[in-house]
Formats: C-alpha cells, structure tokens, sequence
C-alpha cells in the first residue's frame, strides 16, 4: 500500500489528466505546503494499487450546458367556522411575518466559475479549491456560514469560486458541483467536500476490477467509472440530481474545458495551491484558512 501526501497525490494523479503534458506547463502546480494549522500534519489518503498512467489521454472539446428551475409552493389549510350559538370572541389577527431577506445574486461568469453576492459588494473574493484536497474541505466547514451571513449578505464582499482541478477524482467531483441550476451549486459544492472522507475513502478501497475499469472507454465514460464507483453518482442523488443527470454533467464537455481552462490560468495568478485566495485580484500569499481570509477581509473594509 503506497501513501500519498496532498502534494504528491496530486502529482502522480495529474499524469492521467490530459492537461498535465497539453494544457499545463507546470509539472508540479500543486507543491507540498504547511498544514494549516499549528502542529497539524499534511492530510493523506492511502491509495491501494492505484492505477496512475493511461486513464485519461484525450484531449477535451466542446458541448453544451443545460440547467433546470426549481419551483416551491406554499398550501394553507381554512380552519372550520364556529356555530353561531356559541360564538366565540374572534382571536387575535396574527402579525405578518416579515418578508424574507432579497436571496443573494448568484451569476456565472464566460469561464463557467459561478459568483455570488452583489454586483456591487465592496471587495471581490476568488477562492480556488479542489474537491480531494482535505484544507479545501476544512476551509468550507469553517467559512460557510460567517463568510455568507457577516459578509455576502451584507454586501461586503462577493465570492467567485474556481476550481483548480489536480486528479481525476477531483475533476469528477468538480462537474457534479455544477450540475443543476448556478442557485444549487454552493449548496453542492459544500455537500461535496463536506463528505470527501467518504468519497475518498471508497476510492482507496476501490478493487482491482473497478480500478481496471477507470482506463476502458472514451475520456467521459472513465470520468463516469470512477463517479459511480466511489459513490459520487450516488451520493448527489440527496442534492436532487438523479443519475441520469449526473451522467449528462460528467459528459459536459464544455463545461470539462471550462473547468480545465479555469485550472490552467490559475498559474498567471501565482496560485500554485489550494486553498488559495484573490482579494480584489491580489494574491493573499501565506493566507490558506478561514481566520487569514477573515482577517484580510476585515483589514480591506
């Protein structure tokens, strides 16, 4: 059994992209980087008789994106009327309830990344992540609720998040984020790595068959392999996504440019790890947690 740190699981994970020798120029854009917190080990998975090479050779082109509306209503149920001979006093008119607050504008920028918060917030927030980096999930545990309540809410800030895709499990995890409207993809997004342990862990624990399965086929029908058998398929079944849905945005092919093109440009930024951050288009250096990111907000206000 080999064990794998974030970093070096993303290097030879990246040999089964196709960007590692035709869209990135970098051979190690994922270097290894401090635990994020004091004393805290760099996170690992044990990957068992992993297959590295050959899964994914193809070159990506292009398709298109297609995307549902989700309606909700509301039913109210009359209460009887009392008979007139024993009438009682009318009860009290009960308060309207105050409106709910405007939702927070969400839009999806021409390289796919989605953003949420006002077009005219104060400061713009560009958060890359990947979906098998275990920071990027603490990152997500910590700053959902603050940064949305304190900040976003609040017109303080808005936040564009960009995937910087580094092995094919990441990559799958990252366009079933974005499958369904731009509205659900926080809500995927969180879930995703809110549950990576488990993903992750069906991964190391995948058999040689299934293994074997992920380098048969065209690009998208390996991508498909890999989601279902560690679960990813399954699991978006609870954020409404059906299968057959979850399939279609695995075989988006232009959302797989996207995505992949979001990666490439990362490096014009400086930003060779994730967690990382932009702040108004300024690389935050050294910042790879919520209480740096907090404090770099709090400081620009």
């Amino acid at each position: 059994m080999a064990t794998l740190n974030c970093a070096r699981f993303s290097k030879a994970l990246r040999k089964v992209l196709p960007i590692a020798a035709d869209r990135l120029k970098s051979a190690d854009i994922i270097p290894p980087r401090r635990a994020i917190r004091s004393g805290q080990k760099e996170g690992s998975f044990h990957i068992m008789n992993l297959p590295i090479s050959g899964l994914f050779p193809e070159r990506l082109s292009g398709a298109s994106l297609t995307a549902a509306l989700a309606v909700a209503t509301l039913a109210v149920a009359a209460l009887p009327a009392a008979p007139a001979q024993a009438r009682k006093p009318a009860a009290p008119v009960k308060k309207q309830a105050p409106a709910p607050a405007p939702a927070v504008p969400i839009t999806v920028t021409q390289e796919g990344t989605v953003q949420v918060g006002r077009a005219n917030a104060k400061h713009m927030l560009a958060e890359y992540i990947s979906y098998t980096c275990p920071h990027c999930a603490h990152f997500a545990q910590e700053s959902a609720a603050p940064l949305k309540a304190d900040y976003i809410a609040k017109g303080k800030v808005r936040v564009e998040y960009r995937s910087l895709v580094r092995d094919p499990f990441d990559f799958a995890a990252a366009l079933l984020a974005h499958c369904g409207t731009p509205a659900q993809f926080v809500g995927n997004h969180n879930y995703l790595l809110a549950n990576q342990k488990v993903w992750m862990t069906n991964a190391e624990k995948a058999t040689p068959a299934q293994q074997n399965g992920w380098m048969q086929g065209t690009y998208t029908q390996r991508l498909t392999a890999i989601a279902q058998d560690i679960g990813l398929i399954t699991m978006m079944q609870k954020r409404g996504v059906t299968p057959a849905k979850a399939r279609a945005c695995l075989a988006d092919e232009v959302r797989q440019s996207q995505l992949l093109s979001v990666t490439e440009a990362a490096a014009s930024h400086g930003v060779d790890s994730t967690p990382s951050f932009l702040l108004d288009g300024r690389k935050l250096d050294n910042v790879h947690d919520w209480a740096s990111v907090k404090a770099a907000l709090d400081a620009a206000s």
